[in-house]
């Protein structure tokens, strides 16, 4: 019997290598041992090929080929979703709290799994590539599609290195990197991982002020918000150790002076050897009108092989 207040974790799947790359990945991560995993696949019939070019497969091929192509591929997809659910048996998962759901094509596949997502889910995971190519004929569109449209639960985007336990977070003073905070301590509180607390202070550049003008502010400003922000280290630090990490699992560093921060962030996540980084959806100068940050937008675009977990 799964308990009452069961947290529960979304997986979007396709028939591919990578998927059960995003399942053994996840099988890493302890305490979604606690979590119901539902691995859920958008299942649509029509060859590739249609989607594609936007054509009536009837126009080509009789009702009868096309019952045995969706036949042939129902079981396929079956038997891999099957495949996938052993990995996490495999691996000690509880089978009683996990879930295949093969959904028929309704409104899209992006569409459709964010309906799903909408179901009470606490975590989504989703791959970077792969992502159910077989419905959409722009390789990644299903995925930038998600990305934008899940900003109401945290995200985990699955990058293609195994999950080592090595972290890095953006932390600039917003509520949503706080809320990053909380979740890594509830997440991974109590385990080995080790987790670098990065601030990055952005100089202020020169927009016709005289160069002592300039050179002035910078003076006077970044060590402002250089102490801003190593309070919010060390509010992060606080919280993750009484989630049970230990002084030696954590260090904080405060950078300043760059021009991208998403930039050196990245940097800093290779230096460290981190293949996770996470990050409030965003910061503090957040736009409303958009769901997602800048920074967050561009680590994405800079951190192809990484994993990034995006908390709302």
């Amino acid at each position: 019997m799964q308990p009452r207040d069961q947290k529960k974790l979304l997986v979007a799947m396709d028939v591919s290598e990578r998927s059960k790359n995003t399942v053994t990945q996840l099988a890493r991560i302890d305490r979604f041992r606690e979590y119901k995993i539902v691995l859920f696949h958008v299942f649509n019939p029509l060859q590739e090929i249609y989607w594609d070019l936007k054509i009536d497969p009837r126009e080509f091929v009789s009702e009868k080929d096309m019952g045995a192509w969706e036949s042939e591929k129902k079981n396929k997809t079956t038997d891999f979703m099957e495949q996938a659910q052993n990995i996490l048996v495999d691996s000690g998962f509880n089978k009683n709290f996990l879930a295949v759901k093969i959904q028929p094509h309704l409104k899209g596949t992006a569409r459709d799994f964010i309906a799903e997502a909408r179901q009470g889910y606490q975590v989504v995971a989703i791959r970077r590539r792969g992502m159910l190519q077989d419905t959409s004929g722009i390789v990644g569109s299903v995925f930038s599609k998600l990305v934008e449209a899940i900003s109401f639960v945290p995200l985990l985007i699955i990058g293609k290195h195994p999950f080592s336990g090595k972290i890095i977070m953006g932390i600039d003073g917003s509520e949503n990197a706080m809320r990053a905070v909380d979740f890594v301590s509830g997440l991974l509180g109590g385990s080995d991982c080790r987790v670098h607390l990065i601030s990055v202070v952005r100089g202020i550049q020169s927009f016709g002020q005289k160069q002592h003008q300039w050179q002035t502010l910078n003076k006077v400003i970044e060590p402002f918000i250089k102490r801003k922000l190593t309070a919010s280290l060390e509010e992060s630090k606080k919280r993750l150790t009484a989630a049970g990490f230990t002084s030696g699992q954590l260090s904080a560093k405060v950078i300043t002076g760059d021009d991208s921060r998403a930039g050196c962030l990245v940097q800093e996540a290779e230096r460290f050897g981190c293949d996770t980084i996470v990050l409030g959806r965003r910061g503090l100068s957040q736009v409303m009108d958009f769901s997602m940050g800048g920074v967050t937008r561009k680590v994405i675009q800079l951190a192809q092989d990484k994993s990034i977990w995006i908390i709302n």
